[in-house]
């Protein structure tokens, strides 16, 4: 379980979050959405510790690891996969590192072997020995050819990067997951194949929270999600949820020009409609499909130029609350 208890953070005078309180459980995964800048990136630093809140506190339980999947594609250009998968259980490739250069040194000593005994030891309790082949597996999970396990991360393309960084994320199989825009760049097929492993994430038991500016995304993935806009939290809540909040669906429809349907003669065809100043004609549709296959029945002979049933979306949930376009 992560908790974040009545944190506030100050950049020079300005609350950018205030008094924030939530909590994420084990089996779930969370969405952190907003537009760019709004501060998502900022909250998962937070939630990470890599941020010192000004006021409040991130806790959760010690014996639980967590792994961040930063947006920082350029940070590993001169190492290998391989290392900078291994750099996703830092204790692990801190022992590989220390183990390797004693075993360099031409004056090996007796104490650098007591050294060296008490790092293999450590090394074999984490499961370093089979380090290499978990990280080929991760690679093969995520779409990344057996070709490229052995590149250097400054030959890989955009979304390789991606996929390499995000197995670095999962690398040593961390309780509690923060993925900053996971599929940022990334292709349609590589991004299902993200989606798909995320999902799987939560089902493991795993507490996952991903930042995005792509609502369909969040809405895909995530059991929760939490608005923020300027640096505020705006709301959160169960996507379904938030959605339904903003009303029913309805069915927009326009009549092909020379309809001989008055509004008078369409209001005992339909119920509870309006016309929009573009002629459109908007019915209210509380039941979905069931009201959209009424409405046709309805109006069976009558010639449709285009009938549209439309739902509230994360995009109108987040239009609603921010005022404001999701990618401005």
């Amino acid at each position: 379980m992560l908790n974040v208890n009545g944190v506030a953070i100050n950049f020079d005078g300005q609350n950018l979050f205030s008094n924030v309180n939530l909590q994420f459980l084990p089996g779930n995964c969370y969405g952190i959405i907003g537009a760019n800048g709004a501060g998502k990136s900022t909250f998962l630093r937070i939630l990470s510790g890599d941020l010192e809140p000004s006021k409040g506190e991130v806790t959760f339980d010690p014996k639980y690891r967590m792994s961040v999947l930063k947006q920082d594609h350029f940070a590993y250009e001169d190492q290998t996969i391989f290392d900078t998968i291994m750099q996703g259980n830092a204790r692990l490739y801190e022992i590989a590192q220390e183990k390797d250069a004693l075993y360099a040194k031409p004056d090996f000593s007796e104490e650098d072997g007591i050294r060296a005994s008490e790092l293999e030891a450590d090394f074999a309790a984490m499961n370093g020995w089979e380090a290499e082949s978990d990280a080929a597996n991760l690679l093969n999970g995520l779409g990344v050819d057996t070709e490229y396990h052995y590149s250097l991360m400054k030959d890989l393309t955009g979304a390789l990067k991606v996929k390499v960084l995000l197995a670095q994320a999962l690398f040593g199989n961390p309780d509690i997951l923060l993925l900053d825009e996971p599929t940022l760049g990334v292709d349609v097929q590589s991004t299902h194949r993200i989606h798909e492993y995320i999902r799987a994430l939560g089902r493991a038991g795993k507490t996952v929270v991903v930042a995005t500016n792509i609502m369909a995304e969040a809405d895909a993935l995530c059991d929760e999600v939490v608005i923020i806009d300027r640096g505020r939290k705006i709301c959160a809540g169960a996507p379904q949820q938030l959605k339904d909040a903003l009303g029913a669906a309805t069915i927009q429809l326009r009549l092909k020009a020379g309809s001989a349907h008055s509004d008078a003669a369409l209001q005992k065809l339909l119920s509870d409609f309006h016309r929009e100043a573009d002629g459109t004609l908007v019915v209210s549709a509380p039941h979905g499909e069931q009201d959209l296959a009424k409405v046709l029945e309805a109006l069976a002979g009558t010639p449709i130029e285009r009938i549209t049933l439309q739902k509230p979306s994360l995009d109108d949930v987040f239009l609603h609350h921010t005022g404001r376009n999701l990618r401005e």
